[in-house]
């Protein structure tokens, strides 16, 4: 059903939006608009597709949103679809420089942009504030390399070829985070790779059904500073398959961000098809996460990740991880928060269908 519900999400945004700025895309470029009408009318693009930031609601069809910023949104649509494989040859301009990203591939910062692509093959010329730049790019099976001496730059990545991770410095993380979160990663070295590398083989060994799970909606990690004693991770409800985490900790500690990540990711995907309460309890309850009262979509949202976490313990115990009594020690603390949060969900006639699928019942573990 994810991919289902990705699928039909993605194609809904991607109509509206072109619905709203193709004038505007062809003011400023040749090409767009039928590369997003063939992709369009295609059934099976993949879940790794349509579950991308490229499509979260407000960065599409954010209302008001000018000519400029139109084109730019249509320019990354246009970019990613191409990377995915949609063939076709397009040019746009934007206003500022920009740096895209073509699959694992940093681009340039371009005003300009021309394409040719037949999906396995890509000729990429763009112009910035210097000299008139041309990339070329194979698509090995596994991802797209340019060719040597290119200025594009190829981003690290784990995970497998099919269900790619990106790891992104600050250079290539797009938008910025929260200004109380810790620094972002200025470059990621091998022993950052190495260290997020262990933790899905982590995840492999001893709680194997999370694998694929957490592989097919986490897409991006914008990597912070590490922070002695803390691991930081979030996900945003505008940018799917993007969250944010701690860019080292010792691998069971960034399974764990891995699982609980993608638990929300999961959580934000099924949400596209409603809400998950319908709106008659307006009560506050009390989230042991974060040490507030919340309101109910929070503490199911809290709910649903604890209860995978719980899960990922008892899966990696059972199967003797050698993870110096991590798991032993948290997993009486996480059965005791899902108590708490259970309390407000039990029964609750509030629960809409869609809600009832991350609380199916108090010993049930969603998605």
């Amino acid at each position: 059903m994810p991919e289902l519900v990705a699928r039909h999400h993605a194609s809904e945004v991607c109509r509206r939006f072109h619905g709203h700025y193709a004038s505007s895309l062809r003011q400023h470029g040749q090409g767009v608009t039928e590369l997003i009408e063939r992709w369009l009318a295609r059934e099976d693009a993949s879940l790794v597709t349509c579950w991308n930031e490229v499509f979260s609601s407000p960065t599409l069809i954010a209302s008001g949103m000018d000519n400029d910023a139109a084109v730019h949104r249509g320019v990354s649509l246009a970019v990613h679809l191409s990377a995915s494989g949609e063939p076709g040859e397009w040019r746009a301009h934007v206003r500022r420089p920009v740096r895209y990203r073509w699959g694992q591939v940093l681009l340039p910062a371009w005003r300009s942009i021309t394409v040719r692509s037949d999906g396995s093959e890509a000729v990429l010329a763009g112009r910035g504030d210097g000299e008139d730049d041309e990339i070329r790019l194979m698509h090995n099976g596994v991802g797209w390399l340019p060719e040597s001496g290119s200025p594009a730059t190829s981003l690290p990545q784990v995970g497998s070829p099919e269900l790619p991770i990106l790891l992104l410095a600050r250079t290539a993380a797009g938008e910025p985070l929260a200004d109380s979160l810790p620094p972002r990663l200025e470059a990621v070295p091998q022993e950052i790779v190495s260290a997020w590398q262990e933790a899905l083989a982590f995840i492999r060994t001893y709680a194997p059904i999370y694998a694929p799970w957490v592989q097919r909606v986490v897409r991006q990690i914008a990597l912070l500073e590490a922070t002695p004693g803390l691991v930081h991770s979030g996900s945003y409800g505008n940018r799917h398959g993007f969250i944010h985490a701690s860019a080292w900790a010792r691998p069971i500690s960034l399974a764990e961000v891995l699982v609980h990540e993608a638990s929300h990711q999961y959580f934000y995907l099924l949400s596209c098809l409603g809400p998950v309460d319908d709106g008659t309890d307006d009560s506050l309850y009390y989230s042991p996460l974060v040490d507030r009262k919340r309101p109910l979509n929070r503490i199911l949202f809290a709910y649903h990740a604890c209860a995978n976490i719980l899960r990922f313990y008892r899966l990696s115990l059972a199967n003797g991880a050698p993870d110096d009594g991590y798991c032993a020690t948290n997993e009486p603390v996480v059965t005791g928060q899902l108590a708490q949060l259970g309390a407000a969900l039990r029964g609750n006639p509030a629960l809409t269908q869609v809600g009832r699928t991350f609380y199916p019942g108090p010993v049930a573990i969603a998605c």
